[in-house]
């Protein structure tokens, strides 16, 4: 577990310790069980859900990018990724205030602290980096400094005071608005987001037409963990991986050529000096492409990889034909887990999340 500040991860260091302590009652879908539990154990059962929905949509939002990263990331206005991004923050804001409204008095505090400070604060350093009006980012900054505040010195009657920053280990992202290089920024030519003419194809990866089991392993969905939805994996990892285990995926395309396939996939280790982090596609037959997704800790890759929240591979195919296609994943390693494909037609847009699906 790589907890780097203890008082603000309170529900996840609980999560793993359980997890650690004793494995078996958890499964793909533990976050939101987990969730829900500890939300109904510390708030009551009226609001459970709600806030283990309002937790597992801010761990979403933040694996797609952390607060701290944001500085790095790659979002624009293509696909409406960047202004629908906002929305989302400013949304799960509203639900959260409402949540908090309702509380009884003796609840306030702890809720603030594990809920209400982290999903403003999340929301605030989003707008700050993202938002392209420099007085917006200036006030999303000063709000954020007035939140942590009054965590440290009103919360709990000041007993968590120095115990907060508003900018862990002085972070580019959480630093104060630099109104010159926002300015620059502002006034570069925007991209374009018209979709007229956009291709692309994407499919959340969870949501193949067939998935077909092999070596004693099946295809499960790991709900929560993705960036814009869940992901499958192929479980128990331990099982041998044999060559039937396979995602199928059917699209349509009216044009033939050149087609890249991207694979976005969850950052992951081989899980042995034995394996490796290898799949292969294939489309409509041909001879199928490997890829290799193992890195090594700390290099360039493996750091692109954990500011996105994914490891990328690309094919290279040919469309012989137009009209419907069938596009086979095969993995070749235990331990891989994938979240969404895209299929690049000759006109995919820049951006940090990819094209939607549609």
């Amino acid at each position: 577990v790589n907890v780097g500040d203890i008082k603000p991860d309170e529900i996840g260091m609980e999560f793993f310790l359980r997890m650690a302590w004793d494995i078996t009652p958890w499964n793909e879908n533990a976050q939101m069980t987990f969730l829900t539990q500890w939300a109904e154990r510390d708030f009551g059962n009226e609001h459970a859900t709600e806030i283990a929905t309002i937790m597992d949509e801010f761990y979403r939002l933040n694996y797609g990018a952390k607060p701290e990263h944001l500085h790095l990331t790659a979002f624009s206005t293509n696909y409406h990724e960047l202004e629908q991004r906002l929305q989302h923050f400013s949304d799960l804001v509203k639900r959260t205030d409402a949540l908090f409204a309702k509380l009884p008095a003796e609840k306030k505090d702890a809720f603030y602290e594990m809920v209400v400070y982290p999903v403003r604060g999340a929301a605030l350093a989003n707008e700050k980096n993202l938002n392209p009006t420099p007085e917006k980012a200036q006030q999303a900054f000063d709000q954020l400094q007035a939140e942590t505040k009054r965590f440290n010195e009103q919360i709990a009657a000041g007993k968590w005071r120095h115990v907060i920053s508003a900018n862990p280990r002085n972070r580019p992202a959480l630093r104060k608005p630099d109104p010159e290089k926002r300015a620059l920024a502002t006034n570069a030519p925007p991209a374009s987001a018209s979709a007229a003419d956009d291709t692309s194809i994407a499919i959340e990866a969870e949501k193949p037409a067939r998935a077909i089991a092999g070596g004693g392993a099946a295809w499960k969905v790991i709900a929560g963990l993705g960036r814009t939805g869940d992901s499958i994996a192929l479980l128990p990892t331990t099982a041998s991986v044999t060559g039937d285990a396979a995602l199928e995926f059917d699209f349509k395309s009216a044009r033939t050529g050149a087609a890249k396939v991207l694979l976005y996939c969850i950052p992951t280790h081989p899980l042995n000096s034995d394996h490796k982090v290898r799949y292969s596609v294939s489309i409509d037959g041909d001879a199928p492409k490997e890829v290799n997704l193992a890195t090594k800790e700390f290099s360039k890759e493996w750091s692109a990889n954990v500011i996105r929240g994914a490891a990328i591979g690309t094919t290279e195919h040919t469309l012989a034909k137009s009209g419907k296609h069938t596009l086979t994943v095969r993995p070749l390693d235990p331990g891989l887990v994938f979240d969404k494909v895209v299929i690049d037609l000759g006109d995919l847009k820049p951006s940090q999340l990819g094209p939607p699906t549609k």
